[in-house]
């Protein structure tokens, strides 16, 4: 049986570490349930079940909503994002994540942001320096950029996609991300994601950006031992 432990790490300051994970606040060997999602251009979702009377969960309430959460599974990080929410019932206390593309529903364009006869790899460029960047508050200041392909007007062509106009309204960046997925798909044989994707390494707390114009093929694997679907991404030209 597959051997899962669940992590929790503390946020570490813009100035030093972008809000990226630190010191670690507890390690959870024990999980009872766990189950993660990943979604295409969505943000992930995940949650594990650990005892009321562990004693780990002391202290661990003024983290929600700022706390890193790492999920492994034999030695691998499956799913990694920031700690959501917490429910109980009788015996067991549920812990909820959701996967790093949240942040970026917290995070707005400038008012009236403007881009005319541009590409989708230049529009997003701009909004995740922005995302990353240039909002000096952003919790996003930790992650690594990494690559973002242009969208192209037919699948395996070289000609990309120009927009006459792009323009944004102080609009959240999730939104405005997702939108220009949607329109870099507009060709049914091309499938544009983009990721927050965190490295698999347990000792690692990299986590990067890609913008992908490449067709995405999802493996989905089901696991036998009381956990949900976890589904895994292969890029092909």
């Amino acid at each position: 049986m597959a051997t899962y432990r669940a992590f929790l790490y503390d946020t570490s300051p813009a100035s030093s570490g972008g809000f990226g994970p630190s010191t670690l606040l507890a390690e959870f060997e024990k999980v009872k349930n766990v189950g993660w999602e990943r979604h295409l251009n969505e943000v992930g979702t995940a949650f594990f079940t650990i005892n009321q009377d562990d004693p780990k969960l002391s202290g661990l309430r003024p983290y929600k909503g700022k706390a890193h959460v790492r999920i492994t599974r034999d030695n691998e990080v499956v799913f990694g994002g920031i700690w959501g929410g917490l429910s109980a019932n009788g015996e067991d206390a549920i812990l909820y994540a959701y996967g790093y593309e949240a942040l970026l529903y917290s995070l707005p364009t400038d008012w009236n942001t403007r881009w005319q006869d541009a590409q989708i790899d230049t529009i997003v460029t701009d909004l995740w320096t922005r995302a990353k960047t240039t909002l000096t508050w952003s919790p996003l200041g930790f992650v690594t950029t990494g690559t973002i392909q242009a969208p192209v007007t037919t699948s395996g062509g070289a000609t990309a996609i120009v927009l006459p106009l792009y323009r944004t309204y102080n609009k959240r960046i999730l939104f405005c991300i997702r939108e220009l997925v949607a329109l870099g798909t507009s060709d049914l044989t091309n499938t544009v994601y983009f990721e927050l994707l965190p490295a698999t390494s347990p000792t690692s707390t990299t986590v990067t950006f890609n913008f992908w114009k490449m067709f995405c093929k999802w493996n989905l694997t089901v696991f036998s031992d009381r956990c949900s679907a976890a589904a895994s991404c292969v890029n092909s030209p």
